[in-house]
């Protein structure tokens, strides 16, 4: 970014003209500058390394959900074929009970119609 794009910017974002923009940008130079001058270069790396373990946390962070969320499809996945499983085996039970509860009731009226 130019200087003449920041002045229009802190212009726009403060709804003053140009001209005090730079004004207004002056005096924050003249008043951080000093501040700005004294940091240490070492406090620079220090901020530099916390701020590239935050981004390695965030990465890590990042690599355990997607390993949860993979994990959690394959137990979904797992279940729902456990499921099925036992929705089939039920399903062949119910057939067979059934089979023998019409075997029984057609059993009952050959008896009724033909004696025996």
């Amino acid at each position: 970014m130019n200087r003449a794009s920041i002045v229009s910017e802190l212009a726009k974002v403060l709804q003053v003209n140009e001209a005090e923009a730079e004004r207004i940008l002056k005096a924050f130079a003249q008043v951080l500058g000093p501040i700005a001058a004294e940091v240490p270069p070492y406090f620079e790396r220090y901020f530099e390394m916390q701020i590239q373990l935050v981004l390695q946390r965030i990465e890590d962070l990042e690599r355990s959900t997607q390993q949860q969320f993979t994990d959690l499809r394959q137990q979904f996945a797992e279940f729902r074929h456990y499921v099925e499983r036992r929705i089939d085996r039920l399903e062949k039970w119910l057939l067979s009970v059934l089979v023998m509860i019409l075997s029984g009731v057609l059993a009952i009226i050959f008896r009724i119609y033909f004696g025996g």
